[in-house]
């Protein structure tokens, strides 16, 4: 394999990407992600360390270290999605420049916390002017999504259903106001999850993480036509590969040879919930090792692992992870960059006030007013 002297990984990663593409949409991703990405990973690099201009924040605050090549990958991933989801057959430089916009700004800036979102929205509306892309006034780009056909940016709200409920009912573990931050996790969460790619919340406790996949293996795990079958796995400091290994075999049938597929000519959906509470070995050389976190690494890098009882090695096709944690990893496992960059890393930042008064003033208002 012959590779360029000197040319960057992430470059290398889209050129393989783009020559996944034919006639005027190669050339148009070419140019665009061609122009973006190398001032985003200046606009990082020259400020993950710290910022000098009058903001209020002294660095940015990435809640992982992931790499530009991964982030890359994650933004291509979240464009192949909005280009297979679109309905118009034959899309211009204006509708690309789109997709590759808000495919960039989530796949680099998906994993700050919300005051550097702030801040990286604010510094692209001021680098990039472009006369096809109005960008909204108020809030930041985080808090809008793309409408293509009208070219246009359009607040979440106006995507999020309408919360229904009946009066004096009283409430129950399944009310569910969609609150314009929890509208973009869905939404982004099913973009990178209908193209299989392996996905990692990170947030502080409360903030919604397992409620989401929830509500998405509620969607696509539910009925007698559904494409998935669901293993969730809570994490917890008994939590090891064997645990893991064991309850994805339940789901699991022999295919042929040492290959296993999810029972029914289904996929099989794993969630990993707190992962990062997994237990952790001490001593033996393998300190702060996570044995849940590299059986979960070697089935991405590997296509499966070996079965913790019998040593066999086992095949698995069809296997998609979502996997949750709290950041500021406490293991070398989950902060290593070969388990990072298999992972699309998404944010769940913690609700601001005037969120928890839209959340409990509609449900006040729909049960008891």
């Amino acid at each position: 394999v012959h590779v360029q002297q000197g040319l960057p990984q992430w470059k290398i990663l889209l050129e393989k990407w783009i020559k996944t593409k034919s006639g005027s949409e190669a050339e148009s991703l070419e140019h665009w992600f061609g122009f973006y990405t190398p001032h985003i990973i200046d606009y990082v690099t020259k400020f993950t360390n710290t910022l000098q201009d009058d903001s209020d924040l002294t660095c940015l605050n990435r809640l992982c270290p992931q790499s530009f090549a991964n982030a890359l990958v994650v933004a291509t991933t979240f464009a192949d999605a909005l280009i297979n989801n679109s309905t118009i057959h034959d899309m211009g430089s204006a509708e690309y420049d789109f997709i590759t916009t808000y495919s960039c700004l989530w796949g680099f800036g998906g994993n700050m916390d919300r005051k550097s979102q702030i801040h990286f929205s604010n510094w692209w509306k001021k680098k990039f002017t472009n006369p096809s892309i109005e960008y909204p006034d108020e809030g930041t780009l985080f808090e809008y999504y793309i409408d293509l056909d009208r070219l246009e940016y359009l607040p979440w709200s106006e995507m999020s259903p309408t919360y229904t409920a009946h009066q004096n009912t009283g409430l129950s573990g399944e009310q569910v106001v969609f609150t314009p931050v929890f509208q973009a996790l869905s939404y982004n969460l099913t973009l990178l999850s209908d193209m299989a790619r392996p996905i990692l919340l990170l947030g502080s406790l409360g903030t919604g993480k397992s409620f989401v996949v929830h509500e998405r293996i509620k969607t696509v795990c539910s009925g007698e036509v559904a494409e998935f079958l669901n293993v969730t796995v809570y994490g917890n400091r008994f939590t090891n590969s064997s645990i893991i290994a064991h309850a994805m075999d339940e789901k699991l049938e022999w295919k042929y040879g040492r290959t296993h597929v999810a029972k029914g000519n289904k996929r099989l959906m794993c969630f990993l919930d707190d992962l990062h509470l997994s237990e952790t070995s001490v001593g033996g050389g393998r300190e702060n090792r996570q044995s849940a976190v590299e059986l979960v690494r070697q089935v991405l890098d590997q296509g499966g692992h070996y079965m913790p009882d019998t040593s066999e090695w086992r095949r698995i096709k069809g296997l998609h992870f979502i996997t949750s944690a709290c950041p500021h990893f406490a293991s070398h496992s989950m902060a290593s960059q070969r388990f990072l960059r298999h992972f699309a890393v998404i944010a769940v930042n913690p609700p601001q006030n005037e969120e928890l008064i839209s959340i409990f003033s509609t449900m006040v208002r729909g049960h008891f007013l």
